[in-house]
């Protein structure tokens, strides 16, 4: 090993073991809690709820955000919840109008500015069970989660992000990402839907659908995986109830039945000559 290979080693180690020394120093600042390391500063939560027998009835919910997860997931409530995250540089804007219900991220212009946050910070939006209207959802980057939801139509649109979809049910639907996987799990069958699902660079798992319906489903990637599936519940139902044994009397198995005593050998009888 010549000299000047020596020296690159010497100061890569000392460079290595500095960073390493650093890293611990600052992880011990932080009490060994990743969520101290945050560089977003403080968030408070807030929520709004918007009732369905409002004098406008609600019909559609736009949700927009250039940074976050979203979830919409089901609930037995009359009101649409509106659950959401705000910090000094991230406000909200949440109305309801012309039956509209818009739920938009709003940020704080910066010339430059690279934030680490390890908190969870989805907005979460629970839609009644009996929601009639559209839903429709635009992210730049992050992730959108649907829950057991029912609409009239569901659009979500990504760039960056994955979407997930369980037991949900809608007329229309289209899921659009530009990087990232989909993954939706419907209820009814396939043969009640005309289906389009297409990935340029990706593994594509789909049911042919109808030739002709009123109803469709589109699922577009352009780097990620696709895989549509349905579900019913009445016959997962159905499923259980052969899958798990009926232990509702509560009774042991009967005990198996002894073994019959094996029967005695026949006295022997000596006559007297």
């Amino acid at each position: 090993m010549s000299k000047t290979q020596k020296i690159i080693l010497i100061v890569g180690t000392i460079l290595l073991v500095g960073g390493m020394t650093l890293s611990f120093a600052a992880f011990a600042v932080a009490r060994f809690d990743l969520r101290n390391l945050s560089t977003t500063g403080d968030w408070t939560r807030s929520s709004e709820t918007f009732s369905l027998d409002s004098e406008t009835a609600l019909d559609e919910i736009i949700m927009k955000d250039a940074s976050q997860n979203v979830r919409f997931e089901a609930t037995d409530s009359d009101e649409i919840e509106v659950i959401f995250w705000e910090s000094e540089r991230k406000h909200y804007t949440v109305k309801e109008a012309g039956g509209t219900l818009s739920v938009e991220a709003n940020y704080e212009p910066t010339v430059f500015s690279m934030s680490i946050d390890f908190d969870d910070h989805t907005t979460i939006i629970r839609v009644p069970h009996d929601y009639a209207g559209s839903i429709q959802t635009e992210l730049a980057s992050g992730n959108a989660v649907m829950k057991g939801v029912s609409a009239s139509s569901i659009k979500v649109s990504v760039m960056s992000g994955s979407i997930d979809a369980v037991e949900c049910e809608a007329d229309v639907v289209v899921f659009d990402t530009a990087s990232g996987n989909i993954k939706a799990q419907m209820i009814g069958s396939a043969d009640q839907y005309i289906i389009s699902a297409s990935s340029l660079s990706g593994s594509v798992t789909a049911p042919s659908g109808a030739t002709a319906s009123d109803k469709s489903i589109s699922l577009r990637a352009t780097s990620g995986n696709v895989d549509l599936t349905f579900s019913s519940s009445s016959s997962s139902s159905a499923a259980d109830k052969v899958e798990s044994p009926d232990r509702s009397k509560g009774s042991a198995p009967a005990a198996p039945s002894a073994p019959a005593a094996p029967s005695a050998p026949a006295a022997m009888v000596f006559a007297k000559s």
